[in-house]
């Protein structure tokens, strides 16, 4: 201890001890002792600690606050069980096997989450919700569902490569030719592939009966129009031509209406977020005019001219089915097989000359046709055409 401290703590003893001399000598001594011990244990530390100021850290310069990264998704657990529990029984796999891959929120077209199987009825009204990606490890299963989990639906599994567009050789058209030419007893060098568009197929090979259950695979392949000199037929085959299915339905038009296939992006504009059961655009004419009549599901028929993608002040007509109508047009649809149009184009030459053309959008099916050539389109389309005219 330096000089300085302990003349301050001698005089501190000495001014303590004249107080206590005037004090009893029972408390003087006890008060004495208690004060001798404090002092001289201060003077027997070698240093005194003094406490020091707290360290303040530099403020930061003012900048923006840091952005949070996006969170994921917050999918309800629920939902990811339900899917989970369908891989278990699909694969015989363990949940403890499963993990969510990636995760992330859609919108689908319609109400079978843009997954509708063959000939299924769909309302056509945007839904929200989720798609999930489950593995094992060594595979991927990827399901839709709303977003209450009500629905949930599994993607096809694919079993092939997808090709680059439309890519056989020569040699697969040529069996697939004489294969054809076998089933309509026809001699192959009379036809001819007029036309070929990539598609994808269930295990249908999309063709649809009704009452006849599909595995929900993915098979890559093509849809073809195969002509003569005096018929022509719609045909789907896998990639290799190794599947080659008739489509019946869309094939039964007149000879001399030759059908074709709407391009992709030629579908009509996607659908409000009211359910619909079916409905017809007639568009292509003068002016950019298009009629539209949609079919809700609560029944409700609707007519509204539309002028350059714009309601016109034209008055919108409403007629109100019952469920029964309703019900009854579907059975329709089912019926003729509608579905198996999806995609098909029935116009001539007039169509090009601005003449209306008219798009059927229903059961997850697109088809155009021009009203010139109505009775000489397919039976079963007809039967729609004046079905849904009769509405």
């Amino acid at each position: 201890m330096n000089l300085f401290v302990k003349a301050v703590v001698v005089g501190v003893m000495n001014h303590c001890i004249a107080q206590l001399s005037r004090l009893s000598s029972v408390r003087k001594r006890g008060s004495f002792v208690l004060l001798s011990g404090l002092l001289l244990g201060a003077i027997a530390q070698p240093s005194i600690a003094l406490p020091t100021a707290p360290q303040l850290s530099p403020r930061p310069a003012e900048s923006d606050p840091p952005q949070r990264p996006a969170a994921a998704p917050s999918i309800p657990r629920s939902i990811i069980w339900r899917m989970q529990r369908d891989v278990v029984e699909r694969e015989n796999l363990s949940r403890w096997d499963l993990q969510v891959h990636s995760q992330s929120r859609g919108v689908w077209r319609d109400g079978c989450l843009g997954l509708a199987a063959d000939n299924e009825f769909c309302t056509l009204a945007l839904v929200e919700g989720y798609r999930v990606e489950l593995t094992d490890g060594n595979q991927i299963w990827a399901y839709r569902s709303d977003r209450t989990g009500q629905t949930i639906r599994q993607e096809p599994e694919l079993v092939a490569d997808l090709p680059s567009g439309d890519s056989r050789s020569p040699e697969i058209d040529t069996r697939i030719l004489q294969t054809i030419a076998n089933q309509l007893g026809e001699d192959a060098a009379t036809l001819r592939i007029v036309e070929s568009q990539p598609a994808t197929w269930d295990g249908c090979m999309g063709v649809y009966e009704p009452n006849q259950a599909c595995t929900m695979i993915a098979i890559f392949g093509a849809r073809l129009i195969v002509a003569n000199e005096s018929q022509n037929w719609v045909y789907h085959i896998d990639q290799n031509g190794s599947r080659i299915v008739q489509n019946d339905t869309a094939s039964a038009g007149h000879p001399s209406v030759m059908p074709s296939f709407i391009p992709e992006g030629n579908e009509l504009p996607t659908p409000g977020t009211e359910p619909v059961v079916f409905r017809s655009s007639i568009s292509g004419g003068l002016g950019g005019v298009r009629i539209e009549k949609t079919l809700l599901e609560s029944g409700l028929l609707r007519t509204q001219t539309w002028r350059m993608g714009e309601p016109t002040d034209a008055p919108i007509e409403e007629t109100q089915l019952s469920l029964a109508q309703v019900n009854a047009f579907r059975q329709l649809l089912d019926e003729q097989r509608f579905g198996n149009f999806n995609r098909m184009r029935y116009i001539t030459e007039a169509a090009f000359a601005d003449y209306p053309t008219i798009t059927f959008e229903g059961l997850g099916t697109t088809v155009e046709y021009i009203d010139l050539i109505q009775t000489e389109l397919p039976p079963a389309l007809q039967t729609v055409i004046e079905a849904w005219e009769q509405l």
